[in-house]
């Protein structure tokens, strides 16, 4: 491990007869150079005394220069202290090794390539008694181009202020609590109690992908309860192009593939819906080659046709809700790319499952989006 944490300057302790609880903000990155400091930037300027919190963050072995900047800010902190080690592997495996280094009695996740707002941890203490074993908040758009404003309307990046449900109003706009969510609390975006994380012995170090919404499954069926503030404010850069965007939903699909044999509940039809949606298409399209009967002729363009209509109706909600009118062609292009990649992932994730939870298959930190 390499701590390269080299304390210079800082402000002096704050003195009190009931001081905030000290906490532990861990990440681990890989290749974030462009969004690190901006990251570090965020953290430094939280409103909670720098002496009762620390940054933790470990390394995946970036190859740009990701290790130099941090440890640049590294050297010029006392409070917040800032340390850095080094892991390869899964994200899981990285921040289980941050815990490991970890002080605090609680643990705060996020990722490199978030801001978190000024009152992150102030939010997130906020009504965290004793039946809360965990905390979220919001993954907010932190750059508006055409692409990410578009993704950022997708239900598919955890709780966000900024989606767009198909159907009703976004349930991410109120505080809740839930024993039922595991999207309550996802790791770009969360807070644990130390005790918690030390009870579930961590993240699955074997998931390339959905391990918070794998750890959260394990908290709620220990009997925990999550809770979600939306003040408690992150921002993340999403995803700028369509390649990357498709990379990250891909491995998303792959993930819950693999974690779905893990906890039969956190199956859901709506996870084949795109593999069905290709084999009822492929079925009617031979029945039209083989029987050569009209109505499989006009079928297949006609289930295009309504599957493209429903996302254009998507589209009219989403750019009357962000105020921009090119959204109405942009989201059903998104949505195609969304489950294109899930297709993809889901079923790699099937066939690749038994092996990789058999320890047969390694993957890490480099095979997943983040």
């Amino acid at each position: 491990m390499n701590d390269v944490s080299s304390p210079a300057s800082g402000a002096a302790p704050r003195k009190g007869p009931n001081p905030p609880p000290f906490i532990s903000v861990i990440m681990t990155v890989l290749n974030v150079e462009s969004t690190i400091r901006l990251c570090l930037d965020s953290l430094l300027a939280l409103d909670h005394p720098d002496e009762r919190y620390e940054i933790v963050i470990v390394d995946a072995i970036s190859k740009d220069r990701t290790q130099k900047i941090i440890e640049g800010y590294a050297q010029e902190r006392e409070h917040p202290a800032i340390r850095l080690y080094e892991k390869a592997g899964t994200i899981g495996a990285g921040r289980n090794e941050a815990f490991r280094h970890a002080k605090g009695e609680l643990i705060a996740i996020t990722d490199g390539d978030n801001e978190v707002s000024p009152g992150w941890l102030i939010e997130h203490l906020k009504d965290i008694d004793e039946d809360i074993a965990g905390s979220g908040g919001p993954i907010d758009n932190a750059v508006h181009t055409l692409f990410t404003d578009t993704t950022s309307c997708l239900d598919n990046h955890g709780p966000a202020t900024d989606i767009v449900p198909m159907v009703g109003v976004n349930k991410y706009l109120a505080p809740y609590r839930s024993r039922t969510d595991i999207y309550t609390c996802i790791t770009s975006n969360a807070l644990y109690r130390r005790s918690v994380l030390e009870e579930a012995k961590g993240f699955d170090e074997r998931l390339v992908a959905t391990e918070d919404a794998e750890l959260n499954q394990r908290l709620i069926k220990a009997g925990h309860t999550l809770k979600y503030n939306p003040a408690a404010r992150v921002t993340e850069h999403h995803r700028s192009s369509v390649r990357a965007f498709h990379r990250q939903q891909r491995n998303y699909a792959f993930g819950q593939a693999v974690v779905n044999s893990l906890h039969r509940e956190m199956f859901s039809l709506i996870h084949w819906a795109p593999q069905l949606a290709l084999i009822v298409l492929a079925v009617l399209g031979g029945l039209w080659i083989v029987l050569d009967v009209s109505l499989f002729l006009w079928s297949v363009p006609a289930l295009v046709g309504l599957y493209l209509l429903v996302h254009l109706a998507y589209g009219v909600k989403c750019a009357r809700q962000k105020g921009n009118w090119r959204l109405i062609f942009t989201i059903p292009f998104a949505v195609m790319v969304w489950h294109a990649a899930w297709v993809r992932g889901y079923t790699l994730g099937q066939f690749k499952r038994r092996r990789l939870l058999a320890g047969e298959l390694t993957m890490s930190h480099g095979d997943t989006s983040k």
